[in-house]
């Protein structure tokens, strides 16, 4: 985690601020995008950002910004394939949490699930956000999605799974480039095609007959 600041700074990494000490690794979080039994009847938000997002938790901290930025740092919803980005996710607190963590869930646009992983497994849990004070993760990957449409799902829980802001589909993200990748492909394997020298048939009968 790079830094700490308080609510009032309004972009992300605009306070430079003293890099927060070394966090205690804690056991991770379970069902971090679960729905959880009577979720749907917890206060919705609302200022999504995007149409289709579903949004709940207690909002006792909120994710406040949750985007993509390319190599250069700049804000992007258009990704080539192979190239790396990172995610932003900016979390303020209204009133104190404790052990909290943030992760992150892709599909596709037809719902199937791709790949999600959570903060609980690489030191990113946050032993305690005060009220006014906000902390910003910072997520990077590479892009190994196959060219098309998908959506973003952002999680903030405390590591016992309990919701404090669940955002179904707050992103969409298109993959553009890879022409050699099939238009129903997923993700991007990178293959290449080497040729061997070309040699006759028999010869390779009687080595594989020979063996």
């Amino acid at each position: 985690m790079r830094k700490v600041a308080t609510a009032a700074v309004d972009a992300v990494g605009a306070a430079d601020v003293p890099a927060a000490p070394t966090l205690e690794v804690v056991p991770p979080a379970p069902m971090m995008f679960s729905r959880d039994p009577g979720g749907e009847g917890m206060e919705a938000s609302p200022d999504a950002t995007h149409p289709e997002e579903h949004r709940y938790g207690d909002g006792r901290a909120r994710i406040t910004d949750f985007l993509v930025r390319d190599s250069g740092g700049r804000r992007t919803s258009r990704l080539e394939s192979l190239e790396r980005y990172e995610f932003v996710i900016r979390v303020e607190a209204s009133s104190d949490v404790h052990d909290i963590c943030v992760g992150v869930l892709i599909r596709t646009s037809r719902g199937t699930e791709l790949y999600g992983s959570d903060s609980s497994h690489t030191q990113g849990i946050v032993p305690v956000l005060h009220a006014g004070e906000a902390v910003t993760y910072y997520v990077p990957f590479r892009n190994n999605l196959a060219p098309g449409a998908y959506f973003a799902t952002v999680s903030l829980a405390r590591t016992d799974s309990l919701k404090h802001d669940l955002r179904f589909d707050a992103l969409e993200f298109f993959v553009e480039g890879a022409p050699e990748v099939y238009g129903a492909s997923l993700t991007n394997l990178e293959m290449t095609f080497d040729i061997g020298e070309v040699e006759t048939a028999a010869a390779t009968v009687r080595l594989l007959g020979s063996s």
